[in-house]
């Protein structure tokens, strides 16, 4: 099931966050920036994310109502940026993280939004493989920052979100 994030989800969300974060990035990111990443400065990040009104957030629950892994949608003029997907690391390959983008589109498209925009650090192959497989196109190279940290990235369009929210 896929709701949007309750207050007493934010811990969760931050774990799921920092740990995918670390793992994700190791070789990618510095270990300095990795070493900085805790669960509290995740939370405080999430909590002010989501009071946003640009922004919503959502959460994946399994059958047994754990949450497994969530997804963020920042709306804009030229579409949603899916701004982040991390699922937990022993549910992955389930998914749950393709139903959480199918669903993010379905979000955008009921907002009459069209596009969907989603960013990936350079050298995160499986993520860019992911959305490729799901129609998502290169669209350009940019260089993205993360607090005191910036690297390159990749910004990938799908342009075609009711064939995506349809599956």
């Amino acid at each position: 099931m896929i709701r949007e994030v309750r207050p007493a989800d934010l811990q969760t969300i931050a774990e799921i966050h920092t740990d995918n974060r670390r793992e994700i990035y190791q070789g990618i990111l510095s270990e300095q920036y990795l070493a900085h990443i805790t669960y509290e400065h995740t939370k405080s990040r999430w909590e002010n994310y989501r009071k946003k009104n640009d922004r919503k957030v959502f959460v994946m629950e399994n059958e047994e109502g754990e949450v497994v892994g969530f997804s963020a949608l920042k709306y804009g003029a030229e579409g949603g940026l899916l701004d982040n997907l991390h699922v937990r690391k022993e549910f992955q390959g389930r998914g749950y993280g393709t139903l959480l983008i199918r669903y993010c589109a379905k979000q955008l498209l009921d907002s009459g939004i069209s596009r969907m925009y989603i960013c990936v650090v350079t050298g995160n192959i499986r993520a860019e493989t992911r959305y490729v497989s799901l129609g998502a196109e290169f669209e350009c190279d940019f260089t993205d920052h993360f607090e005191f940290e910036s690297a390159l990235s990749k910004r990938f369009i799908f342009k075609n979100l009711e064939e995506l929210a349809e599956g």
